[in-house]
């Protein structure tokens, strides 16, 4: 006091005066860590649903290329109904591509078998008239050998093998 010239102290605890800060500023803190993993967690959520698609898509391709043409199991990965953005059409597009890609191995695959078996039918058309012309030949010459008996073995056979191919091997 100036009148008489003391000075009043008083001891106050340091968690008395402080403590209402530090509470305040804990309090802070927790606060904006919290604000920081919400923010975090809505971010990483919202780069999923963008990521997703691409991935799945990506999961699809790999899998025709792993498993050498297995356009099933690509086609499984895919989702059934794809969002309407570009990613959405990408994958109706992959998917409509392998429809079409599918498709087209199996026609080229029946059409390969209608090759061969045209190609077998008339390799077998140009063999019957030169098999026949030999055989018969082979008789003729064995007759004027005076081979009887050779030629009724050669014509016997002859018939045999005519009347198995006329019945389909039975």
């Amino acid at each position: 006091s100036p009148l008489t010239g003391l000075r009043l102290c008083s001891v106050f605890d340091y968690h008395q005066i402080y403590g209402q800060i530090n509470t305040a500023r804990n309090a802070l803190i927790f606060g904006e860590c919290a604000i920081l993993l919400l923010f975090a967690w809505v971010l990483l959520h919202m780069a999923r649903l963008v990521t997703k698609p691409i991935h799945t898509l990506s999961e699809a391709m790999q899998t025709v290329d792993q498993q050498e043409g297995n356009f099933a199991a690509a086609r499984a990965l895919l989702p059934a109904d794809p969002a309407a953005d570009e990613i959405g059409t990408l994958t109706r597009e992959f998917d409509s591509m392998l429809g079409k890609i599918d498709t087209l191995i199996h026609e080229n695959y029946e059409k390969q078998l209608l090759l061969q078996e045209t190609r077998y039918k008339m390799l077998q058309a140009q063999i019957n008239p030169h098999f026949l012309y030999n055989t018969l030949d082979t008789a003729v010459w064995l007759a004027e050998a005076k081979q009887n008996d050779q030629v009724i073995r050669l014509l016997t056979y002859l018939s045999d093998f005519f009347r198995t191919s006329l019945s389909n091997g039975q």
